[in-house]
């Protein structure tokens, strides 16, 4: 959220204190904002609907956070383009992830930015694979969309430098 979506934020925080009873002060209010302001308005306003509908106490920032990061997670889901999307759904060998690249890097738009990328080969691939497995991390979905998020963030940090 930036400055500007204070008074909207306010307006639903205090609706969500009035249905659950609840006071608000301005350092309550402005703890919320803190613990929430790295997600955009347009997740927090439909995640506090929900909760209205579905908590049975007021929500904690952490609850309000999760229930966003569902909200910007469809969104982002539905956003992506199918090869993308694919990186999230299942595991993809190393040829799928080769031509996904190298589709990437013929289009101009990601040229210049994909450049920059260290490519590693397959044995460090496996190497990375073989520390997440130890950490316990056996369902790789998460770690998979996390990447590919990033990855995302990157490529937008790159076409906002040029």
């Amino acid at each position: 959220m930036i400055h500007d979506d204070r008074r909207a934020f306010g307006t639903l925080m205090l609706k969500l204190a009035d249905v659950y009873e609840k006071s608000m002060s301005e350092v309550v209010l402005e703890a919320y904002f803190e613990a929430l302001e790295d997600y955009e308005l347009e997740f927090i306003e439909p995640a506090i609907q929900y909760l209205i509908r579905t908590a049975k106490w007021f929500p904690k920032p952490v609850e309000i956070r999760e229930v966003a990061s569902q909200f910007r997670g469809e969104v982002r889901r539905k956003a992506l383009p199918q090869a993308q999307r694919a990186l999230g759904e299942r595991a993809l060998t190393v040829d799928e992830v080769k031509a996904f690249l190298a589709e990437l890097r013929a289009r101009p738009e990601y040229a210049a930015t994909l450049a920059e990328i260290p490519q590693k080969g397959v044995e460090a691939l496996h190497a990375d694979a073989e520390r997440l497995e130890a950490i316990g991390a056996r369902d790789m979905t998460d770690e998979k969309r996390k990447a590919l998020e990033q990855f995302c963030r990157y490529l937008d940090r790159g076409r906002a430098q040029a």
